[in-house]
């Protein structure tokens, strides 16, 4: 298979990744799914170390982020930051 194939084969295959992604995003029932389940993916799909994900509380100002733990119970751990603070 010549180089631009190959190319062309790859960019397919990361479209129809992102596109399998997208609509795991959009079927998301809750934001603790989105963070538990589909970051992972996301993560795997832009072949990323890491990868954080933020949300706003209109409520409290803040932004804020569950971190998944790495170890294997997978917990979440919660950060918040004030908006506008620096």
């Amino acid at each position: 298979m010549s180089a631009s194939k190959t190319s062309l084969s790859q960019q397919l295959e990361f479209k129809d990744r992102l596109l399998a992604l997208s609509k795991r995003i959009h079927s998301a029932s809750t934001l603790n799914s989105l963070f538990m389940d589909v970051l992972q993916s996301i993560r795997a799909v832009l072949s990323a170390e890491r990868i954080t994900l933020f949300a706003v509380d209109a409520d409290t100002h803040e932004l804020y982020s569950r971190v998944v733990d790495p170890g294997p119970l997978g917990t979440l751990t919660e950060i918040r930051v004030p908006i506008g603070e620096q």
